[in-house]
């Protein structure tokens, strides 16, 4: 072979590589869940920081509480540990996302009704004013015919 290698060194090699694949995709699967874990802390921490007084200080304390149980999961090499504390901050999570969604909600429903109110939309930026004339447009279906 060009490599300078037996066929049976080539083949031994790839052995080798194939009864490592498995340790490498858990590896690979490890890295990918901590970094899961570690983005969802990121969001966690920030969207408490940015909205934490929008629920109860129980609900908050279990929120941080969970988020540092999966901070010290990922410290560790357990996969099934870090799945677990990353649900547990789903759930503790879920009624700050709750309160959000409804906060949203609101505020959108709030925007319809002043606008159905009869307050007019804000008038178009610069260089896209209404056109007098020729805007109408008319749909219509047609056939060529032959001669």
């Amino acid at each position: 072979s060009s490599s300078g290698l037996s066929e049976e060194e080539v083949e031994k090699m790839k052995k080798e590589a194939e009864g490592h694949a498995e340790e490498d995709k858990k590896k690979r699967e490890a890295v990918d869940l901590k970094n899961q874990a570690d983005q969802l802390i990121y969001s966690t921490e920030k969207t408490l920081k940015e909205h934490g007084d929008k629920v109860s200080a129980e609900t908050r304390g279990k929120i941080e509480s969970a988020a540092n149980n999966l901070k010290e999961a990922v410290k560790g090499e357990d996969a099934d540990a870090i799945k677990r504390a990353i649900e547990n901050l789903g759930t503790a999570s879920q009624e700050l996302g709750k309160v959000l969604y409804e906060e949203a909600a609101k505020k959108q429903a709030a925007s319809a009704a002043e606008t159905q109110a009869g307050q007019s939309p804000p008038p178009p930026p610069e260089g896209e004013a209404k056109r007098k004339g020729g805007d109408d447009v008319i749909d219509a279906e047609f056939e060529a015919k032959d001669k």
